[in-house]
């Protein structure tokens, strides 16, 4: 374990300043509480979901991090309206994911769901919808189905030709990958 101090008392240094002495203590190896604690948050659940997802789906653990995205996207379900950004943040996690595993059908769900919540909840077409229609529109290509691929890479440049500068590096990204499934048609 690193070392570990207790808190044993704040004080001001002088009355104009705001400046504060903390004073610590060294816990004990053997300290009952300190302990206790630790036992509890290595067993707790708390903030399992947070962190952790990312990291499953960043090692490839897939099935792992589809469990803890599920979880978050429950949650928002629960506490937030039918057509929040934040819902849709849940289902483009849980889409890359399907998408990383190779289960496009199952992308394309999500990313739809997406597409439906942030036209409703961006309706001004800004940035985060365009990376929608993005991962949409690869998921298309990945499927062979070039013609929907376009339609939705084709929506994405033009939000990112209206919202960002004209030397941003997604504009030239799209057209890009616009060209490379204008080739497979």
């Amino acid at each position: 374990m690193d070392t570990v101090f207790r808190i044993d008392h704040i004080q001001k240094l002088d009355s104009k300043s705001r400046i504060y002495q903390v004073n610590l203590k060294l816990t004990s190896d053997d300290d009952q509480q300190l302990r206790e604690l630790t036992e509890f948050i290595r067993g707790d659940d708390v903030g399992k979901t947070g962190w952790s997802r990312l990291v499953y789906s960043n090692m490839g653990d897939y099935p792992k991090a589809l469990e803890f995205y599920e979880k978050a996207l429950k949650i928002a379900e629960i506490a937030l309206p039918p057509n929040h950004r934040n819902r849709a943040n849940s289902y483009n996690s849980i889409g890359t994911v399907y998408y990383n595993m190779g289960k496009y059908s199952k992308a394309l769900e999500c990313y739809d769901t997406v597409n439906k919540i942030l036209e409703i909840a961006l309706p001004c077409n800004p940035p985060d919808l365009a990376t929608s229609y993005a991962c949409t529109g690869v998921v298309y290509d990945e499927m062979g189905n070039y013609t929907k691929a376009l339609l939705y890479l084709e929506k994405t440049l033009t939000i990112r030709q209206k919202w960002l500068p004209p030397t941003h590096p997604s504009i030239q990204e799209t057209i890009d990958i616009i060209n490379d499934v204008k080739k497979k048609l």
